[in-house]
């Protein structure tokens, strides 16, 4: 694959320039963000990293799950994912020791056996798949996956692809943050807006029927509990039937 021909989704027009891939990293970095969709996220990071970074014909995520166990979050091809599964049942390769190491990882060849034997051996005989990077993916200061990319030919991933992929790592871990953060500020302004509404509704029922706080309340929850509804949504039944009484 030539750095300056592939394209994801037709939108990115690359070259193995310091330039050109820091405008690609921009594009990418705008395409990401506002995303709350992690699986298409990773998706994006991964075809833009097939597309721009020198010597590489493909490229996955791999994520820490709470158990420790590894998944492949997005792939570029089913050959990519083939790879990722010969990493998680052979227990090695450059996802598992990206994480646990600060350092990428890079196998130029993997003929030679060096670094992964195991891994080699099961790559070579079923995947056209010849050289392979890793990069730790850390979110929150916790070692959360690693990016994989993977060449067909020998010697293709070069100190230049290690540079490259290096920021693709941080785009990965920065994007996956700022996804994280938008997805929590959304869950705790639609608290805010539940309590405001459980609020209002506790002080129409304390009006009406002349309760304390705490009985209002009660109220509130045990007829929640009758109806099998949320009292956030029952708060919101009483305050909008407030509101048609009103008119």
């Amino acid at each position: 694959m030539s750095a300056d021909t592939r394209k994801p989704d037709g939108d990115l027009s690359v070259t193995g320039s310091a330039a050109e891939l820091e405008a690609v990293l921009i594009e990418v970095a705008a395409a990401v963000d506002g995303s709350d969709d992690p699986g298409a996220l990773h998706q994006r990071l991964i075809d833009a990293a097939v597309a721009t970074i020198p010597g590489v014909d493909r490229a996955s995520l791999m994520v820490v799950e709470p158990s420790g166990l590894f998944r492949t979050s997005a792939a570029s091809d089913p050959v990519a994912a083939t790879v990722d599964a010969i990493e998680q049942h052979t227990g090695e390769g450059p996802c598992l020791d990206a994480v646990l190491d600060q350092r990428p990882q890079l196998v130029t060849d993997l003929a030679t056996g060096e670094v992964w034997p195991e891994l080699s051996a099961r790559v070579l005989a079923a995947t056209p798949v010849r050289g392979s990077a890793g990069f730790r993916i850390v979110v929150d200061e916790v070692k959360s996956g690693a990016l994989n990319l993977f060449a067909d030919r020998a010697g293709a991933l070069t100190e230049e692809s290690i540079r490259a992929g290096v920021l693709f790592a941080a785009l990965a871990s920065a994007s996956i943050i700022g996804m994280n953060f938008r997805r929590e500020a959304g869950t705790l302004r639609a608290g805010l807006v539940s309590n405001r509404e459980i609020g209002k509704a506790i002080g129409l029922l304390m009006a009406r029927y002349e309760l304390s706080d705490a009985q209002a309340f009660a109220a509130l929850r045990e007829t929640s509990q009758q109806l099998n509804v949320k009292i956030s949504a029952l708060a919101r039944t009483v305050l909008a039937d407030h509101h048609r009484e009103g008119q």
